[in-house]
Order: C-alpha cells, then structure tokens, then sequence
C-alpha cells in the first residue's frame, strides 16, 4: 500500500540514519582498497582461476544434468519429458564446455595477453589508489548539476500560466 512521506519526515529518517550511510561509505573505502591490494598481488591466478572454473562449471553441469535424466528414466515420478529435457540440458552443457576448450585453446595467444593487460591494470590502480576518488568526484559534480537543474526548473514553474 502506497502512503506518501512528508520531505520532513524523509529529512528527519534521513538524519537519523546518518552513522549507517557514513559507515558504509568507509567501508566502502576501506574494502576498494583492500580488493585493489588483493588484485595486484593475485591478478594473474585470479584471472586462471577464472578461466578454468568456468569450464569445470560447464562440465559439472552437464554431469548433473545426466546424472539428473538418468535418474528420472528410473523414477516413477519425473513427468514425461523431463528425462528428454535433462539429456538437452546436458548435451548442450557439454557442447558449450568443449566449444569454451576450443576458442580457449585457438585464442590462447590472445588470452595471455588479456591476462597481461589485467595484471598491468592491477598494477596501475595498486600504484595509484586516488584514482578511487574520481568517481566520488564525478557523482558530486552531477549532483551540484542536478540541484542547479532542479532550481531552475522550480524557478520556471514558479512564473505561473503563460499566456501569449
């Protein structure tokens, strides 16, 4: 059920809920420059990791779909098509787990430079950590451009009916 807020009452929730907004701005801080850390020392593995979990995903998923089809073509309780359904699941799990292998294994050139490219990143951002200020900055100007935006606009309606 909708029920309108006066702007005091939101000013007032707003002020009492101050401490929670500061302290998830901090740790919002705190825990960018924790990741930008994590990043440059584990940039490289972390981006392996990656690559090889998804492929692992995709045949993990493919097992259980099978291991699921199998089930139902014993089970009494499986509808009819959820067997068929199971077998296109896993089928096409597998199919995209050796297509993934496939364009990995062609563009592996290609990947090692990305992985590179990354790791530079992590290096840059590790380097210089005021770069996480420039979105902070950014918001604040959009905001001020905003509240400017919104005045004129409140000034033009304020004018009345304009008869011509």
């Amino acid at each position: 059920m909708y029920t309108s807020i006066s702007l005091s009452s939101f000013v007032m929730s707003m002020h009492s809920a101050r401490w929670v907004i500061t302290i998830a701005a901090i740790l919002s801080l705190i825990l960018s420059l924790v990741y930008i850390v994590f990043m440059d020392w584990c940039a490289y593995w972390l981006c392996w990791v990656v690559i090889i979990l998804g492929e692992v995903s995709l045949i993990l998923l493919g097992i259980a779909a099978a291991v699921a089809a199998s089930a139902c073509s014993s089970d009494s309780f499986c509808s009819s098509g959820s067997e068929t359904f199971y077998d296109f699941v896993a089928a096409i799990n597998f199919l995209l787990a050796a297509l993934y292998l496939l364009f990995l294994c062609c563009k592996f050139a290609s990947v090692r430079v990305a992985i590179a490219v990354i790791e530079t990143a992590a290096d840059f951002f590790a380097d210089t950590k005021r770069i996480i200020f420039v979105p902070v900055f950014y918001l604040t100007i959009a905001v001020i451009a905003f509240i400017i935006w919104w005045f004129g606009i409140m000034c033009l309606a304020s004018v009345g009916a304009i008869t011509g």
